[in-house]
């Protein structure tokens, strides 16, 4: 189940979406039972989906999971990264901003590309 937070996100990247006709994708990093926040996600009106999992992931700190999900939206190739508070098991806060590329929570004038994602810690 998607926690409050991460719906926001999801929740503002589809209103986005809808005013300027941009694409959007949801990711996160876990097990695969982290799949169905995923196709929560998807059935709230989300394009595109993907789960980075792998058993080395386990165990991985904020600053891993924050350096794989950077490296995904740098190859993701998005213009803006809308991200949860923060995850309801570790409660850390630390991996919206330890992540490389900018990220936004509201903009009031979004780039002029049309792909939008959303990233779940």
């Amino acid at each position: 189940m998607m926690n409050s937070f991460d719906k926001k996100a999801v929740e503002e990247a589809i209103r986005i979406s809808e005013r300027y006709g941009w694409q959007t994708c949801v990711a996160t990093m876990g097990p695969p039972q982290a799949a169905e926040m995923l196709n929560e996600a998807l059935r709230m009106g989300i394009n595109e989906a993907f789960l980075i999992t792998d058993r080395a992931f386990g165990g991985s700190d904020t600053w891993v999971t924050a350096r794989v999900l950077a490296r995904f939206a740098e190859k993701y190739g998005a213009d803006l990264v809308l991200t949860g508070k923060y995850s309801l098991d570790g409660e850390t806060s630390q991996v919206p901003p330890l992540r490389s590329p900018p990220c936004w929570a509201c903009p009031s004038s979004p780039p002029q590309s049309r792909r939008l994602r959303s990233v779940k810690a």
